[in-house]
Formats: structure tokens, C-alpha cells, sequence
């Protein structure tokens, strides 16, 4: 009798899941225009442009929805349109796309064109606190407030329209929400700042003005890095070492496993949404792959 109530349960647990089936694997391994090494990050614009940060490559590659390669932007240096090392994009703004350039301790600021606008460095005239050199991420919400991820003191610097910073959190005095090895942000419901932490094997929640609101964990989370939202404002979570993507609903209630179907995921680090009308479609850095799967609701 308990193995049929198990075999129920997990039955009951997968038909609540939601479930991802793999449509197509593109290997995209290499290192001439169109292809990727070590790639760590992907967005989408609103007009449906595939952003992928190769980061083995040191430049931004973009693509269509159907996985063509259309150009490459960047190139090793610390000129205007070159990179060292970066690790995260931030696309969903209409105007302006955020790189983040790690090696070179600075945020690059691109029009939608990706025309070269302006370098965020930190500067020496502000208070310690809102001094960043690692960045590893950001994130900019509704209102315009640019949140930087640095991973070099582990915290989260907050920038208002002005490009003025107001506050930091995250870093060691932060009790509870301390960051351990932070990987990535995304917003979360309208009004959260989540943020993938490898060294807590969590999630950690934070509101706007820096309060932690809580620790989201799963028995099989090993390694969050990646994020992304979907229109309903759920939120997903990419782990490689797990090779699993996780979903967390818009209540912030728990983390459960996504069912993956039609294929194996060996090393997914990140992904992004992309809906039409009650189409989504699940765009997943699988290693040097771009894997899209259908997303089906519970």
C-alpha cells in the first residue's frame, strides 16, 4: 500500500509539474562568428532577438528565434565595443541593453542597435558601500533603477534613473541574506529582486529597497546560476550540476522541478522565455548548445 500511495504521489507531482519538451539541439561549439564557447548568459529582446553572451569568446552573439546566426559584437579589450570575460546581458529594456564586463570592472550601456553609449565604472567619490569592481550581473526594473550584482565583495549596489546610487545589500553584514557566490538577477514579480546563489544552493529573494524576504531552496538544487521570468512573472532556474531547470510560481511559494521531456539537459547554465499569445518557448544554454523546448502548463 505505501508504494502505491508513492507511485501516486509522484504521478500527482508530475501532472503539477511543468513540463518542458525539447524541440531542437543546435551544437554551436567553435570559435568563428555564429558559434560559442563557454557561454554563461541569454535574453531576448521585446522584437524577438536572441542575445547569448560568449563569454569563451568575449563578445555578445544574436540570433533569430529559430537559432540563425545573424551577427557578433565585441572582441577581447577594454575599447568601446570589446569585452573581457563578460558574463550577463540585460535586454528587455526598450531602449537601452546592459553588458555586464567583468574583467574590466564595468557595465556597457548599448542603445537598441547596439550602438556603444556609455561605460558604468564606479567611481572613488562614492561611499565604499556603492563601490562595485566584479560585475557579474544586473538587472533594471519598471521604475528605472539599475541593480548591479558584484561579485567581488558579494552585494548588490542600487542605482536610481539618475545613475546616483541609493543603497547597497547582500554583503556579509546583511545577517540572513548575506550573498556567498552570487550568480545572476532577475525580477520577480513586479516587485522582487531574485538572486542565484551557488555557494547557498538557494535562491535568495530581496524587495526593491534591499529587505531579504526569503531562502528559497530544493533538496536537488545544487549549482543556481541562471534565471528567467515568464509573463505570469514565474521564475526559472537553471542549475548544471543538477542538469535540471527548476520553476518557482509568482506567490514565491517553492521551487519544483520542471519536467523535461524529448532529450537530456548535460550543462544548462541559463535560459530565457519567449511567448506568443499561449505559445512559450524556452530558449536553454545547454553547454555550448541553444536547446528550444515547448513549455507546457500544469
Amino acid at each position: 500500500m505505501k508504494q502505491i500511495m508513492f507511485i501516486l504521489l509522484l504521478w500527482v507531482q508530475f501532472l503539477l509539474s511543468q513540463t518542458f519538451t525539447e524541440q531542437a539541439r543546435i551544437n554551436l561549439s567553435g570559435k568563428e562568428p555564429g558559434r560559442l564557447s563557454n557561454p554563461r548568459a541569454i535574453d531576448i529582446t521585446q522584437n524577438g532577438i536572441i542575445l547569448i553572451v560568449d563569454t569563451g569568446n568575449n563578445r555578445i552573439q544574436l540570433f533569430d528565434l529559430h537559432g540563425q546566426f545573424k551577427k557578433a559584437i565585441g572582441g577581447f579589450g577594454f575599447q568601446e565595443d570589446q569585452f573581457d570575460h563578460p558574463t550577463d546581458i540585460w535586454a528587455r529594456q526598450v531602449i537601452n541593453y546592459y553588458v555586464s564586463d567583468y574583467n574590466n570592472q564595468r557595465l556597457i550601456r548599448y542603445d537598441h542597435n547596439f550602438n556603444f553609449i556609455s561605460a558604468f565604472v564606479s567611481r572613488d567619490t562614492w561611499d565604499t558601500d556603492y563601490q562595485f569592481t566584479e560585475v557579474i550581473s544586473c538587472a533594471v526594473n519598471s521604475q528605472n533603477d539599475l541593480f548591479i550584482l558584484d561579485r567581488g565583495e558579494n552585494k548588490i549596489v542600487k542605482f536610481n534613473r539618475h545613475d546616483q546610487p541609493e543603497r547597497s545589500f547582500g554583503s556579509y553584514e546583511s545577517g540572513a541574506g548575506d550573498l556567498q557566490e552570487p550568480h545572476q538577477l532577475e525580477m520577480v514579480a513586479g516587485k522582487y529582486l531574485a538572486v542565484s546563489d551557488a555557494g547557498r544552493k538557494s535562491v535568495l529573494i530581496f524587495d526593491y529597497f534591499g529587505t531579504f524576504i526569503k531562502e528559497l531552496t530544493h533538496k536537488r538544487l545544487q549549482l543556481p546560476t541562471g534565471l528567467a521570468t515568464d509573463r505570469e512573472q514565474g521564475l526559472y532556474v537553471a542549475d548544471p550540476q543538477a542538469q535540471m531547470i527548476f520553476h518557482l510560481g509568482n506567490r514565491l511559494d517553492r521551487l519544483q522541478p520542471v519536467n523535461y521531456l524529448g532529450g537530456k539537459l548535460q550543462h544548462p547554465v541559463d535560459l530565457s522565455l519567449w511567448q506568443n499569445g499561449n505559445r512559450k518557448i524556452a530558449y536553454i544554454l545547454d553547454g555550448d548548445q541553444l536547446v528550444i523546448a515547448g513549455l507546457s502548463l500544469p
